[in-house]
């Protein structure tokens, strides 16, 4: 089982903020967990962000859909923060600071799920610290 597990988000607290600083400045703790071993973990990940590339990615239809990368200059090392390569077999899960460590090959509908649950569980936790609906800012 591949997981994208978000906890701890935080952010400016609700009212007069942009589209753009909730962007920035909403805050998670992520962790890519396959088997219950974690792959990867970040605190004070750009949470909001994350969701609207991947919100993006899945637009595409998977037969399509080239490989993820969410890119962020905030990182020392900006390019593949998190991944979700596609290979002969499916797609897999991974990042730039765990070289080598990937998470088993899912099928496009498994990785979508994976995607799904994270983006859920985000617009749950994003309405209760602010009150407000995560799709305006993403």
């Amino acid at each position: 089982m591949v997981e994208l597990e978000l906890t701890g988000l935080a952010g400016p607290g609700s009212g007069g903020h942009s589209a753009a600083e909730i962007s920035e400045n909403v805050e998670g703790t992520l962790r890519l967990l396959a088997d219950g071993r974690e792959l990867y973990a970040e605190q004070d990940f750009p949470v909001v962000k994350l969701a609207g590339a991947l919100r993006r990615w899945l637009a595409v239809p998977v037969a399509e859909r080239a490989s993820f990368s969410f890119d962020d200059d905030s990182f020392a090392m900006s390019e593949g923060v998190l991944v979700i390569d596609r290979v002969p077999a499916g797609w897999r899960f991974g990042s730039v600071y765990a070289p080598g460590e990937f998470s088993p090959v899912l099928t496009g509908t498994a990785a979508d799920q994976v995607v799904l649950i994270f983006l859920a569980t985000l617009r749950r936790e994003f309405a209760q610290l602010l009150g407000q609906e995560l799709e305006q800012y993403c």
